[in-house]
């Protein structure tokens, strides 16, 4: 494993664990059945493996992810100085587990109170909006942030899904340490828009759907199926249009994967990395051999020549999917 600076404050894992496959059955927003006992193997060996950065949030199986997170990490002793914590708020629900949004001062302290107690610990290393709430001005939920910070519950303030306007709202009324955007082959927006921003203010940049959902993990296949407690089940229709429109790029990176001896999730991986702004990607895994095949690259050099082919691809992929 290496290590980066995430922001000013944080030294995280290059590569982090994306709580939202530990969800299972529950929904809410996750990636599929998975048990009780394989989400605690799977965090453990996460452990092990020397990834320090947990990413979660209520969202993720209505409070399930969190819950299983809180639990296998306490049962292993003396490592929450170790780790970094990652929760979000807004992103709630009502009864009828009909999804809201809502960043208002009264939620923020509801979720957060919610999340430690999930989590089972006293402070969160990093907590993040989010989702922007048209609703709700950030400025007032920027200093619900500030005050639980005082308070000693978070230590780094993050954004989630922002981009450069609504981020410089939020640092008018306080340091944001770290965004949280899609980043990817498939998704260069936030390369294009926020990269340079961030750099000169010092602001972490953190990527998600960072090996896009899966359709550059080279197992997707345009035919694919989704279980019932798989967010992508509810666009499948839609995943799979996109995934035969840019089927001819995609095999284009398959075969640069093969160049270069590297699986494609490990070669999607290494040119996120290859982004100096990136402090770390996150990626779901589900079993102990996608951590292994990820971590097993994690610290490779991509070639300046490969970089150049596969930037000039993201731009390509980007033209299809306009």
């Amino acid at each position: 494993m290496i290590f980066r600076s995430l922001g000013k404050n944080l030294q995280v894992s290059a590569l982090g664990f994306g709580g939202a496959a530990l969800s299972g059955e529950e929904g809410g927003y996750g990636f599929g059945s998975i048990s009780e006992e394989q989400a605690h193997d799977l965090l453990q060996y996460a452990y092990e493996k020397k990834i320090n950065l947990f990413d979660t949030a209520p969202i993720y199986g209505f409070g399930n992810s969190e819950k299983r997170i809180g639990r296998a990490l306490s049962g292993m002793s003396n490592i929450r100085k170790n780790i970094v914590l990652v929760s979000k708020l807004g992103a709630t629900w009502n009864t009828d587990k009909i999804r809201i949004l809502d960043n208002s001062p009264e939620t923020v302290k509801r979720m957060l109170s919610e999340s430690l107690t999930n989590l089972k610990t006293d402070y969160l290393d990093l907590y993040m909006i989010h989702w922007p709430d048209a609703k709700n001005p950030v400025e007032k939920t920027m200093e619900s942030l500030l005050y639980a910070k005082d308070e000693g519950l978070i230590r780094n303030i993050g954004v989630c899904n922002f981009n450069q306007d609504q981020l410089e709202r939020a640092l008018n009324v306080g340091h944001v340490d770290v965004i949280q955007n899609p980043f990817s082959l498939l998704d260069i927006e936030s390369k294009n828009e926020l990269f340079t921003f961030i750099k000169e203010r010092n602001i972490g940049f953190m990527s998600y759907a960072t090996l896009a959902k899966g359709m550059l993990s080279g197992s997707f296949g345009k035919n694919k199926k989704f279980e019932i407690s798989d967010v992508r089940s509810l666009k499948e229709k839609v995943f799979q249009e996109l995934y035969y429109s840019i089927q001819p790029l995609l095999n284009t990176f398959f075969n640069l994967a093969k160049e270069c001896s590297l699986t494609p999730a490990q070669l999607a991986l290494a040119w996120v990395l290859s982004h100096e702004e990136v402090g770390v990607a996150l990626c779901g895994a589900k079993s102990f051999e996608q951590i292994d095949g990820l971590i097993d690259k994690v610290n490779y050099s991509l070639p300046l020549e490969i970089k150049n082919t596969l930037d000039k691809l993201s731009l390509e992929f980007k033209r299809v999917r306009v």
